[in-house]
């Protein structure tokens, strides 16, 4: 009864252990969905100001902020789909998911490519929004799986995904202090449209 009664607290202790470390190491993550019109405004905006060079302190401190937050690495994909920005697409992705996806395409055509995988990801422009509905645990501390619903217009049920995104530390070059972070997709892109291809 005694080793019993010790091994549950053991348990229980473990599990409550684990509860707190992940609530502790779990990015906060805002909730809800956008429609593909408002991110595709927003992003839109966010370009031009930064090809212009008319980024003003408060401007800037928006954008730092926005782009802090997990879910806005999601939006920033799909919005970047579906203005059919190819230069700006690799962006989306951290450097080390987006070269072990293009060293998997034997294409020559990357360009190609890359339209190839906008179109899929919005469906051809038929995507309407973007949902973010909950949040999976990862092992590694800076990064969390985000439970995507995906609204396109000719189908009845939202085509859910989980794509995985990292925070990645920006650092001043000279003392190697951290200057901002901002988060990434840390999921292989062929694998997202593989689901959502699967699904649809």
């Amino acid at each position: 009864m005694y080793k019993a009664t010790v091994s549950t607290c053991i348990v229980l202790l473990i599990i409550w252990g684990f509860i707190l470390y992940k609530n502790n190491t779990t990015p906060e993550v805002v909730y809800g969905e956008r429609t593909s019109s408002e991110i595709q405004a927003q992003t839109t905006k966010e370009i031009s100001l930064v090809k212009e060079e008319r980024l003003n302190k408060k401007e800037l401190n928006e954008m730092h902020s926005r782009y802090s937050s997990p879910e806005s690495a999601v939006e920033y994909l799909f919005a970047i789909s579906i203005l059919e920005e190819v230069n700006l697409f690799p962006d989306a992705f951290t450097v080390e998911q987006f070269n072990q996806d293009v060293s998997l395409i034997d294409e020559i055509n990357k360009e190609k490519v890359v339209q190839e995988l906008m179109k899929s990801l919005t469906q051809a422009g038929d995507l309407e929004k973007i949902s973010i509905d909950n949040t999976m645990w990862t092992t590694d501390q800076k990064s969390v799986r985000l439970l995507v619903d995906l609204f396109y217009k000719k189908q009845k049920k939202p085509v859910r995904i989980n794509i995985k995104v990292k925070k990645v530390d920006m650092l001043n070059n000279a003392n190697g202090k951290v200057l901002s972070s901002y988060y990434y997709i840390d999921s292989s892109i062929k694998e997202i449209v593989a689901r959502i291809n699967k699904k649809i």
